[in-house]
């Protein structure tokens, strides 16, 4: 993992996160080091989780989530 780019370390670690079937997953600042495709991919996931009613997902960011995660149900935000 030490010799990934910080981009594709997140990218391990959001795949773990999203693999794992916790009832409630935490993500922080889950946006940073990631390209842009890395980011619209990110954000259509975290819009298709907030339709699981099985799971909840507390996403922590300073950065916009986009228009389709701030509409969902399940999506909790957190702000300063």
């Amino acid at each position: 993992m030490r010799q990934l780019s910080t981009g594709t370390q997140r990218k391990v670690w959001l795949a773990a996160a999203f693999a794992v079937t916790a009832a409630v997953t935490l993500l922080d600042e889950p946006l940073n080091a990631l390209d842009a495709a890395s980011l619209e991919h990110l954000r259509a996931t975290l819009a298709a989780c907030a339709r699981d009613p099985s799971r909840l997902w507390i996403v922590a960011s300073h950065e916009p989530l986009g228009d389709e995660v701030h509409v969902a149900q399940r999506i909790e935000l957190l702000s300063q």
